[in-house]
């Protein structure tokens, strides 16, 4: 009986981490040397939030929870947020980078935003290839445990995204959308 009730348990916690619903509300994220602080918000609250125009307000110092109405953003834009409280924000505050965690072949799953553009990358860009691995009703393509870091090539930032198909480099910089190839 005990084996039985741990096997439904561990069915029903793959299950849920496999399809955690989105969550439409506003939420910050601050960069890891917490002089910085991203809001993610919309701008009016309606039945469908998924609707709602999103902004992305980058603030300078660590705003908790949220900034103050008083306090100006040094940047913010337009944001096609999809319901994940998730992101990163570089030490700098000049750069937002959001990675869906389920892989899609034909869609946005690298986001990065600045102050003067917005990069996306869809699932192809990256070559993951037959690395895929399949969950309960999507695809990964992260490693377990891996980050998302940036870092700077030859005097010009990138973020560095580890996928089950090795890591891969995407450069941060407005128009210049080449992937660097895969490290040795």
């Amino acid at each position: 009986m005990k084996i039985f009730i741990l096997f439904i348990a561990l069915i029903l916690s793959i299950k849920v981490s496999a399809d955690q619903p989105p969550d439409w509300q506003d939420y910050i994220v601050t960069s890891e040397n917490r002089k910085w602080t991203a809001l993610i918000s919309r701008d009016h609250i309606t039945q469908d939030p998924w609707t709602d125009n999103w902004m992305l307000s980058v603030y300078e110092g660590f705003k908790y929870p949220f900034p103050r109405p008083d306090f100006v953003p040094v940047w913010s834009r337009a944001y096609d947020h999809h319901g994940y409280s998730e992101g990163i924000l570089s030490d700098d505050g000049e750069i937002f980078v959001y990675v869906e965690f389920w892989y899609r072949e034909n869609y946005p799953v690298v986001k990065i935003s600045k102050k003067d553009c917005a990069i996306s990358k869809n699932g192809s860009f990256f070559n993951i290839g037959e690395h895929l691995e399949k969950s309960i009703s999507h695809q990964l393509w992260l490693n377990r445990g891996g980050k998302i870091e940036f870092l700077s090539i030859n005097s010009k930032p990138y973020i560095k995204v580890q996928t089950l198909a090795g890591d891969r480099y995407v450069s941060t910089t407005c128009g210049e959308q080449a992937l660097q190839p895969q490290a040795g």
